[in-house]
């Protein structure tokens, strides 16, 4: 089914855990299959959920979803289902996805080995692209509990918790993305989740860029990773990723950290002069280290950013982020927009005004914002 161009405002209900859309699908695979597709709606939930989505399918598109006291959009058990081009402010957390893509099976809870067979049944990875996502007050997108997502050309900015957040043996490919003024990682990877975080622009957080503990892996690779309060990439806990190829300026701590009983591959990192050690090995760390360049002056770091590849895509739509990350996130200082009339038009007068105050506040990638807002 389709809903389309409505407003849809869910207050306080009896049970305290209000649902402004509420997709659920039939229990039983007997039964057909639910799929909806959400379009260009305004969502806000008081109390609960902007959008819960349970064993169906949906398709989200050009919606504004915001104020939402638990979560913007949940989906879980939701394979196939897909999130794109919308506005996310406001809220708790902004997209939690459950279950949902087929990620990493847990391992035996007697032998403690990960199955070697794949899934029978194959599902493609949850698709989350060219959101606008502004002043959370948890996560931006959190992928857990054996899910597998494609977070893709998104931003997100003023996170209260971790801008993007995989836990509990998720897998996910995470790359074109601008993840900024996080109130704790950037980037959180943990318990056993294995992303590939990839030619991303993770700045401006209040504590690690990219933060990986409890047993987690996977490839941290040609980001750019800036002016972040803690270390720029965080390793504790038995975690074992392998960062390769970053560019790592502006710290105020250490460039990679990596703490006892953790480890992983250290390789062909650029990273600027940092207050503390470039690379910082606690007693019993096991890291192995190669090829990284290490006290880069300022101007190599510059050279060496705008040359990198920030996507290892080939398409328009996914690398469509690459020259303003090269030719803005250098700069240090904010600039303001100059926001057109027809900005947040449609919405009503105290939600244009907080959204434009975060266009205000945030440089990217101002012209995609305003083109998005002005076709609304």
């Amino acid at each position: 089914g389709l809903v389309s161009n409505l407003q849809l405002v869910q207050g306080v209900n009896s049970e305290g855990r209000s649902k402004a859309v509420y997709v659920m699908g039939p229990g039983s695979p007997d039964r057909e299959p639910v799929s909806v597709r959400l379009h260009k709606l305004d969502i806000s939930s008081s109390d609960g959920y902007g959008v819960d989505v349970m064993a169906a399918t949906v398709e989200i598109s050009e919606c504004c979803v915001h104020h939402c006291s638990v979560c913007g959009i949940s989906l879980a058990m939701a394979d196939q289902s897909t999130v794109e081009d919308n506005v996310f402010l406001n809220n708790a957390d902004g997209i939690l996805v459950w279950k949902s893509g087929n990620g990493v099976q847990p391992p035996d809870a007697h032998t403690g080995q990960f199955p070697t067979q794949p899934s029978p049944v194959p599902f493609k990875p949850i698709l989350v692209r060219g959101n606008q996502m502004f002043d959370n007050t948890g996560s931006g997108i959190g992928v857990h509990s054996h899910s597998n997502a494609l977070l893709e050309n998104n931003t997100v900015s003023g996170s209260g918790q971790s801008g993007v957040y995989f836990t509990d043996y998720a897998l996910g490919k995470v790359r074109g993305n601008i993840i900024a003024r996080s109130g704790m990682a950037g980037v959180s990877i943990k318990s056993g989740a294995q992303p590939l975080i990839q030619g991303n622009a993770i700045v401006d957080g209040r504590s690690a860029g990219v933060y990986i503990r409890g047993s987690a892996g996977g490839l941290i690779q040609g980001n750019w990773i800036a002016r972040n309060a803690k270390a720029g990439v965080g390793i504790k806990q038995y975690a074992t990723p392998a960062v390769e190829g970053n560019c790592i300026a502006d710290g105020r701590a250490s460039g990679i950290c990596v703490h006892r009983t953790a480890g992983g591959e250290i390789r062909s990192n650029v990273i600027g002069d940092h207050p503390n050690d470039d690379i910082w090995l606690g007693a019993g760390a096991t890291a192995t280290l190669a090829q990284n360049s290490l006290q880069v002056t300022p101007a190599d770091i510059t050279e060496f950013a705008t040359s990198m590849e920030m996507s290892n895509t080939t398409t328009v739509q996914e690398t469509r982020v690459v020259g303003q990350l090269r030719s803005t996130f250098f700069r240090r200082e904010r600039s303001v927009v100059q926001l057109p009339s027809s900005f947040g038009a449609g919405y009503s007068e105290q939600l244009r005004a907080q959204m434009c105050d975060c266009a205000q506040d945030f440089i990217l990638p101002g012209e995609e914002l305003l083109e998005f807002a002005g076709q609304h």
